[in-house]
C-alpha cells in the first residue's frame, strides 16, 4: 500500500508574519522522520512525499520530496485587483495529485504542519483496523516558537512532540482514499483562507460513512498561532470571495 503526502510549500522572507520561513523546514523534516518510522514498522506500506508549487518556490523544497509539475494558475490571475499573492486553487492541487501520483491513499496538509514521528504509523494502523476511506487529524496549536531564547527547529522535534499546545478547531490535515479524492471537485476554492478546510471536511463526510475526525490526538503540531497575521482588509476580501466560491461547491455537490 502506498500513501502519498502532498503539500504546497512557498518561499517567503525571514520577516514574513506567517512564520513560514522558520516552520516549513521543521515540517519537511518531521515528515521525513515520520516516513522512516512508518516504513520500518510496516513492511508492506510505502510513504512518498510530494511537493506541488510554483517555480519560484522550488529552491526551498528538500531533495527527499518528489516535485510535481509546477502549478500554473493562482488567485493572482483570477483576482488581480484584490491580491498579488500566488495562492493555488485546491482543485488544481488535487488534479495534479491524481494525474501524476499513483497511490492508495493521499494526504494533503498545509506546509506548516509538523508531524509526530508516529503520525503515519497511527494512520496506517487506523486504516488497517477500521478500513477508513477518509481521515482528518486536528493539530495541536500554539506550540512555543522559542524556549529559553532558543528558537525551536528540526533538532527539537522530540521536544515539540511532548509539548501540550492548545486544541485547534480548524481542519488542515486530510487523508483520502483514491476513490474518494476522485469524486471531489472544489472548483475555484483556494487555500490559505477559510472556509476551504471546513468545506473539504463536509465533502468527505458526504462521500463516505468510513470517515473519522481525530480532534484530540497529539500527532500534528503548529508553531505559534497564525490566525492574526497579514493585511486584514485583503484577508477579509479573500475570505469573502472564498466563502462565495465554497457556496457554489455546496450548492452543486453537497
Amino acid at each position: 500500500m502506498i500513501i502519498a503526502h502532498v503539500l504546497n510549500p512557498v518561499k517567503v522572507n525571514e520577516s514574513n508574519p506567517s512564520y513560514l520561513y522558520y516552520t516549513q523546514p521543521v515540517s519537511f523534516d518531521s515528515m521525513y522522520v515520520s516516513k522512516k518510522y512508518a516504513e520500518e514498522n510496516h513492511d508492506s506500506w510505502k510513504i512518498n512525499l510530494y511537493s506541488v508549487h510554483y517555480p519560484e518556490d522550488n529552491v526551498i523544497v528538500p531533495n527527499y520530496f518528489i516535485k510535481l509539475p509546477y502549478l500554473t494558475r493562482s488567485i493572482k490571475d483570477k483576482y488581480p485587483d484584490i491580491s498579488n499573492k500566488k495562492l493555488p486553487f485546491v482543485q488544481d492541487i488535487f488534479d495534479s495529485m491524481l494525474k501524476y501520483i499513483k497511490a492508495d491513499y493521499y494526504i494533503f496538509t498545509n506546509s506548516d504542519i509538523i508531524l509526530n514521528e508516529k503520525c503515519y504509523d497511527f494512520i496506517i494502523k487506523k486504516i488497517i483496523r477500521y478500513n477508513y476511506e477518509a481521515l482528518i487529524i486536528n493539530r495541536r496549536d500554539n506550540i512555543p516558537k522559542m524556549i529559553n531564547n532558543i528558537r525551536l527547529g528540526s533538532e527539537h522535534l522530540n521536544l515539540i512532540n511532548i509539548l501540550d499546545g492548545e486544541r485547534h478547531m480548524g481542519k488542515d490535515f486530510f487523508v483520502m482514499k483514491k476513490n474518494i479524492l476522485e469524486k471531489i471537485n472544489m472548483k475555484d476554492v483556494f487555500i490559505a483562507h477559510p472556509p476551504w478546510g471546513g468545506l473539504l471536511t463536509k465533502y468527505l463526510r458526504s462521500l463516505t460513512n468510513q470517515f473519522k475526525l481525530f480532534g484530540f490526538e497529539y500527532f500534528t503540531y503548529h508553531l505559534g498561532n497564525d490566525n492574526n497575521h497579514g493585511n486584514s482588509n485583503t484577508k477579509n476580501e479573500l475570505t469573502i470571495i472564498n466563502t462565495e466560491n465554497a457556496k457554489i461547491v455546496e450548492d452543486l455537490y453537497l
